[in-house]
């Protein structure tokens, strides 16, 4: 859990730098969009318990990279 909440706040402080940059001018909208986009994307989706429950188990050596994928369905 703590590794989650870590990704989570390290996604939410970017994306917040990233709202500052594109406030100060630094960059424009269309890049704060892609680069914000690309931030949730990393993210750790919470959405789907089945999907958040196999993760989980990943990150703590409980089942392996292969049984996670088969799991979420990308094997």
């Amino acid at each position: 859990m703590i590794y989650l909440i870590e990704n989570l706040k390290k996604s939410q402080n970017l994306i917040a730098e990233v709202c500052v940059e594109e406030s100060k001018c630094h960059i424009d909208s269309s890049e704060a969009i892609n680069k914000i986009r690309g931030y949730i994307y990393d993210m750790p989706s919470l959405y789907n318990v089945t999907n958040l429950k196999a993760y989980i188990d990943m990150k703590i050596g409980k089942i392996s990279i292969t049984k996670y994928r088969s799991i979420i369905g990308l094997d």
